[in-house]
């Protein structure tokens, strides 16, 4: 699977938006926000799957629920970590540095 991704914003310190789109023409939204606190950041990750924007949502609860879900949030952790060990020790992250993913590692 191929995924292009189509930044729609982009706001320095503050976030940015995009949209993720599959060979087939799907297109998820993804949207990521930065918090300025005290001495630290909080990053906000909001994500609108296509999968579950499509047809009836009581139909797509199950398999989102049970597949989807899980998965981004294995992809999203491993995003995160790697976004960590940058900012703590300026290097670059390693390809599956945090563990492989079925729909993004090849």
């Amino acid at each position: 699977m191929v995924l292009k991704r189509k930044f729609i914003q982009w706001k320095e310190r503050v976030g940015y938006d995009l949209y993720i789109t599959t060979s087939n023409g799907k297109s998820s939204f993804v949207k990521w926000s930065i918090e300025e606190l005290d001495e630290t950041s909080k990053i906000t990750i909001t994500i609108y799957p296509y999968i579950y924007n499509q047809g009836y949502k009581i139909f797509n609860w199950i398999p989102f629920n049970l597949f989807v879900k899980p998965n981004l949030k294995k992809y999203l952790i491993s995003v995160l970590c790697g976004l960590k060990y940058y900012l703590d020790h300026s290097k670059q992250v390693k390809k599956n540095q945090f563990g492989q993913h079925p729909w993004f590692s090849l």
